[in-house]
């Protein structure tokens, strides 16, 4: 895209476009209106987090960058690329730098929107220590984790995973060979910490992409977010992603 970046994109977390209704002002209280800020209407979602609800039509108070702000006018419609900064009864986002609307920006916007969902996978499975197809056998609670004594405790579970193929890991990993098998621990916590960390189940066949965490033992695997359990689908992806057969 001309008018941005790749660095841009990927540091953005709220894409939208919008018109500019008012400059030096804010739609927030607890933001004074002050140079430097703009009210912008909430027209259309590129990637907006799904917990701020329906934003279309609303205002949205644009914290602007700083170079290349000088020419924008009240009625202007662009394509902000921000992150998020203040929630409340309305929003406020950092602008990180924002491009006028045609149907190539809006293109090459949705082509990278498009993207996120093969690049966060693709950035799993390379910062994945091991990579195993194979069946959940059997859940049972971790007995052998000591408890945190807090209400964000993970209350760990145990899953054990009957492996039939290793697709990425040491040749020294103990778990080559007919009836290898391999742990898997997951939080039992409903917790809000915990919201988004994938639960296996019992007879459950996927590709596990197992990372290892320092608040755990050495030997312990976890799959912290949701790509990190795939259906079995997606084997061929999963090896040409990682150049191998």
């Amino acid at each position: 895209m001309a008018s941005t970046n790749t660095d841009i994109l990927n540091r953005a977390s709220f894409i939208f476009e919008g018109t500019v209704v008012k400059l030096d002002a804010s739609s927030l209280p607890v933001l004074p209106q002050r140079p430097g800020l703009a009210i912008v209407q909430f027209d259309r979602g590129f990637l907006v987090n799904p917990v701020l609800g329906k934003l279309k039509g609303r205002p949205i108070t644009v914290q602007l960058a700083q170079e290349g702000n000088g020419a924008m006018r009240a009625g202007q419609r662009l394509i902000f690329f921000a992150n998020a900064w203040v929630h409340g009864k309305e929003v406020a986002v950092n602008e990180l730098a924002h491009v006028p609307v045609s149907a190539e920006s809006k293109k090459e916007v949705e082509s990278f929107v498009a993207s996120l969902p093969e690049r966060h996978l693709s950035e799993r499975i390379a910062t994945a220590a091991l990579i195993v197809h194979g069946t959940v056998t059997e859940i049972a609670r971790a007995e052998d984790i000591p408890r945190i004594p807090s209400e964000h405790d993970p209350l760990w579970m145990r899953a054990v995973i009957a492996v039939t193929e290793v697709v990425k890991g040491n040749q020294q990993e103990p778990i080559r060979g007919k009836g290898a098998t391999v742990t898997l621990l997951f939080p039992g916590s409903r917790d809000i910490a915990f919201r988004n960390a994938p639960r296996p189940s019992v007879r459950q066949e996927a590709v596990y992409l197992l990372h290892r965490s320092t608040a755990l033992p050495p030997s312990a695997y976890i799959t912290p977010d949701p790509a990190d359990i795939q259906p079995s689908s997606s084997l061929a992806t999963i090896r040409k992603s990682l150049g191998v057969k």
